[in-house]
């Protein structure tokens, strides 16, 4: 009864402080910038799939794996949206200019996110005392934005390899091992994905916060981002909604989707945030910042 009382409270803390913080306004902007880095970063990722599986191999291996991830509806629109954007380019410019977007929307969206994130933990005036400083938080910026896109391409490579050679495998080692090797391979994905969150929890907010405290957030939030693929696939696919969408184009689906992930991530946010406030150990800010009263 105990535990069923606690988890009461903090899912009905978590509710009071998602509208309190207005995540909706911080979402918004983080998905704004997260368009200039996504797309760029899709095409870097079939352009290394493509050296490392043939072209044609490599985008077909591609598309499978992404749509067992978010559905049909969603990697039309993402193929339509990452078509449009290399349209005019071929190769090796293509590369460049994609890498280039990539950085230039990837150092701001982390500035972005590292603000929205010390909101949420009630940070007031963290400041910036010198130019290194900021040029520090930039390449913690870029080493951030560079970890995420090697899991993301390791994550869909390893797929793409089981995928691409589970026919072959099933007459040496028998279609019950495949599967697990498969399940294997979604499960390392999954906790790629809690090491993630707990790196961004931890690292990007001004503050200390013990890892263990973080971690807890970061399992929760992974099982939001899984539980909402589901609820964004159901949302897409809804027949009253579909004339919508072909009017409006791909571009107004991928945006549904970046919101709605970076929506569920903010909630997992604060949850953070108020587990620690109960549960966890000693918060202190960097910079000279200082916590809200009602820490």
């Amino acid at each position: 009864m105990k535990i069923h009382l606690h988890i009461w409270e903090l899912i009905k803390e978590t509710y009071n402080e998602m509208w309190k913080i207005n995540i909706g306004l911080h979402g918004a902007a983080i998905a704004f910038y997260a368009i200039f880095s996504t797309a760029p970063l899709i095409i870097i990722t079939v352009w290394i799939l493509s050296i490392v599986l043939g072209s044609q191999l490599g985008e077909a291996e591609f598309r499978q794996t992404f749509e067992s991830v978010i559905g049909a509806e969603l990697t039309d629109a993402i193929d339509q949206l990452v078509e449009s954007s290399s349209r005019d380019t071929s190769g090796l410019w293509s590369s460049v200019i994609a890498i280039g977007t990539l950085l230039f929307g990837a150092t701001t969206l982390i500035s972005q996110i590292k603000q929205t994130l010390n909101n949420i933990w009630g940070l007031r005036n963290p400041k910036i005392n010198s130019i290194w400083q900021f040029l520090w938080d930039r390449l913690i910026g870029l080493l951030f934005i560079g970890a995420l896109s090697l899991l993301f391409i390791g994550g869909l490579i390893s797929e793409s390899i089981i995928y691409g050679l589970r026919d072959l495998l099933i007459p040496i080692l028998g279609s019950t091992n495949v599967y697990l090797i498969q399940l294997g391979t979604s499960a390392t994905n999954i906790l790629l994905a809690v090491v993630f969150f707990t790196t961004m929890f931890r690292i990007l907010p001004d503050l200390d916060v013990r890892w263990r405290d973080i971690a807890v957030g970061a399992v929760v939030t992974t099982i939001l981002v899984m539980a909402g693929k589901a609820v964004v696939d159901m949302y897409l696919n809804a027949e009253a909604l579909q004339p919508m969408y072909k009017a409006a184009g791909s571009f107004v689906i991928f945006l549904i989707w970046i919101y709605y992930n970076v929506q569920v991530v903010l909630i997992g946010a604060i949850f953070t945030r108020v587990y620690t406030r109960r549960y966890g150990g000693e918060v202190e800010p960097y910079w000279g910042a200082t916590l809200d009263d009602d820490w």
